[in-house]
């Protein structure tokens, strides 16, 4: 049981505590009719306020309504949020889409040459946040429409701007970050955190580095314990919105235990009697945390039989506990991740694959001198992730990678990496070279360098579509991610291909072990996933190689252009 007197350290030194009831009202904040061209600072007033005070919604029957924060008391902390970065770990249906939204137009309608940017894993989900999120806050906001837009500003589904010269811009990075780059931006937003893979974050937070506010709000829904989430999760405050019992003076973190027939529960088996969620307050259980993290959950919100509420609590609540997965209901409704994620490949198996392989070497012998090399090259883009060429061949029928080469964090420079490669190429005759089609220069130079485009084939990673499909406008071969590294864990499994020895594989062990599979409803699909600081580089150069081989074999056949 928690103490029984109500917690005063809901976050960490220097941010402001919730306010007695939640956010302040309208009436204590800013109003409209306050707003000139002069634009008074954020900081004279909580974001909750002026969020209010200006922002315009429907409401089911189609009237338009200010913004209220009225019975979404749990919003006020993680918007109003002393800190550089907001962590929310959320279950589904919490309105976290519609928060970021809040918080991006008030923040570029208020700052001059203020620069936004959402970034979330499938352009579908950008393109329904751009239009269906933050088009009808502006549209419905007279004060927006008065002041901030023009004739002349642009509102598309990727960029949106305002006559204070503030630019709002909507990117996706599933298996690369590339369309972030060369983007500037004050506030980033990520959303669906757990489905961006974890090298790209670091490659998106780019995008801030040129900025004087360097604002982070990353939301997502967990997954499993293996997922990058967590690591984020655990380096935060790790506030809980903790509801008293008035009963029995009970504080409760809303989990599986405080699920009743009609609305939340106390989880004192003594107990028992209903809660009302409107008067929990957050807790940090990790006061020292580096950012604010929250756990947002389907019973904090508010049930449809109260005013502004859309909760059904027998359909959203009661009949997922009765048919969902344990897994399913802890992610989506309680917010919580669930350990039922499984590592693609053992240890074992690894070293099963091993078993009468040959030797890594450096330089080329007799062995690949008789038989036809490819070579794979999964590009680095920092830590943890690492540069890795792989150079494969067959023994005995079986394909096999001969040379490893994993550059170092002290080996990072690129002429360094590229020329280190190309002489390996050579070195090693190389028929084939399926590099990584995220580094176009660094594959571009390679070609220069190693014989020409009918030589380099650039792999590029989808999240859909077919396994393998050559792409002749861009000289790319397009590759289902899930379905590759399923054929290359299979083939692994069941020793259709060969490893190394054990003893020269085992330094590489952990990027064939480290991946993890998981279940993600929000794209209807199967993953793989890594966990922060976790790494895979030498397994997909070797799947890189492997399909080079397959594009040489359609190529003769000439079934590839």
């Amino acid at each position: 049981m928690l103490n029984p007197h109500p917690p005063s350290n809901w976050g960490p030194p220097g941010a402001p505590p919730p306010p007695p009831g939640g956010p302040a009202d309208t009436s204590k904040g800013p109003k409209v009719e306050d707003f000139t061209e002069a634009i008074p600072k954020l900081q004279r007033a909580r974001m909750t306020s002026y969020i209010q005070a200006i922002l315009r919604i429907k409401d089911d029957t189609g009237e338009i309504k200010p913004w209220s924060y009225n019975n979404r008391e749990h919003w006020g902390a993680p918007v109003d949020g002393d800190s550089s970065l907001v962590f929310a770990r959320c279950s589904r249906q919490t309105e976290k889409s519609s928060t970021m939204s809040a918080v991006g137009v008030i923040e570029s309608c208020l700052y001059p040459r203020f620069e936004f940017l959402y970034v979330s894993p499938a352009f579908s989900n950008t393109k329904d946040f751009s239009v269906d999120r933050v088009d009808p806050l502006i549209e419905d906001s007279p004060w927006i429409q008065k002041y901030r837009v023009s004739k002349r500003t642009k509102k598309a589904v990727q960029t949106k701007n305002f006559t204070n010269g503030s630019v709002m811009r909507f990117r996706y990075a599933y298996h690369t970050a590339d369309r972030t780059r060369g983007i500037r931006a004050d506030r980033l937003c990520i959303d669906e955190m757990q489905l961006i893979r974890p090298s790209n974050v670091p490659v998106i937070e780019r995008t801030l580095t040129h900025s004087n506010y360097k604002r982070r709000f990353y939301v997502g829904t967990p997954l499993s314990n293996s997922n990058h989430m967590e690591y984020w999760w655990k380096k935060s405050t790790q506030c809980e919105w903790i509801v008293p019992c008035l009963s029995c003076n009970t504080w409760n973190i809303l989990g599986e235990k405080n699920i009743g027939t009609h609305g939340p529960i106390c989880s004192a088996s003594r107990c028992r009697r209903p809660l009302n969620r409107r008067n929990g307050q957050w807790h940090a259980f990790n006061s020292g945390g580096e950012h604010l993290g929250f756990r947002i959950t389907s019973l904090m919100v508010p049930l449809n039989s109260e005013p502004g509420g859309w909760l059904d609590w027998k359909n959203d609540v009661l009949v997922p506990y009765e048919i969902y997965p344990k897994v399913q209901f802890y992610n989506e409704v309680l917010g919580l991740p669930c350990d039922d994620a499984m590592k693609a490949l053992t240890r074992e198996e690894v070293i099963g694959a091993c078993q009468n392989g040959p030797q890594l070497r450096m330089e080329p012998d007799l062995y690949t001198q008789s038989t036809r090399m490819f070579a794979g090259i999964d590009w680095g883009e920092g830590r943890p992730s690492r540069t890795v060429l792989t150079i494969c061949g067959f023994y005995n029928n079986k394909f096999t990678p001969v040379c490893i080469r994993r550059f170092e964090p002290n080996e990072s420079d690129p002429q360094f990496v590229l020329d280190e490669i190309v002489r390996l190429i050579h070195a090693f005759r190389c028929v084939i070279i399926a590099p990584d089609a995220s580094e176009w220069g660094s594959n571009g130079e390679l070609a220069r360098r190693c014989g020409g485009w009918e030589r380099v084939y650039p792999m590029a990673y989808t999240g859909s579509g077919p396994k393998f499909a050559y792409k002749p406008e861009t000289h790319k071969i397009s590759i289902n991610r899930t379905h590759a590294m399923d054929e290359m864990f299979m083939d692994i499994k069941q020793r259709r291909v060969q490893l190394p020895t054990w003893v020269d594989m085992e330094k590489y062990e952990s990027d064939f072990t480290s991946p993890h599979v998981e279940f993600s409803p929000k794209i209807f699909t199967r993953t793989y996933g890594l966990g922060h600081d976790q790494t895979d580089d030498t397994l997909h150069a070797f799947i890189y190689a492997k399909l080079g081989a397959e594009a040489l074999r359609l190529y003769s056949a000439g079934e590839l252009g």
